[in-house]
């Protein structure tokens, strides 16, 4: 499994109040009509949880996904996400034993 930080990816529900911090122990998943995907070493990777970011302030998204047991380990594997059809930058690696 691995953790994904992130801005900008849209409302939570419920949804957050600016400059607060999001609750350590409600789950705010994002909308149904939110469509995340992740790729890692350009392999679709098990999306387990996407919204916001526990103990962190309102607008940190947090994503947890399962590397696929396909990908080819790596010092530099590149990953990947897309938030309804806008995708992260591509330069990001991630080590992958």
């Amino acid at each position: 499994m691995i953790q994904l930080f992130a801005t900008g990816v849209g409302q939570t529900t419920p949804a957050g109040s600016d400059g607060s911090i999001n609750s350590l122990t409600t789950l705010m998943p994002l909308p149904s009509n939110v469509q995340v995907e992740v790729t890692i070493g350009g392999i679709p990777a098990t999306l387990e949880f996407a919204g916001a970011a526990p103990g962190l302030i309102t607008g940190t998204a947090q994503i947890n996904a399962l590397i696929p047991q396909s990908v080819i380990p790596g010092p530099a594997v590149p990953i990947s996400f897309s938030v309804n059809g806008i995708s992260s930058p591509t330069v990001v690696t991630i080590a992958v034993q």
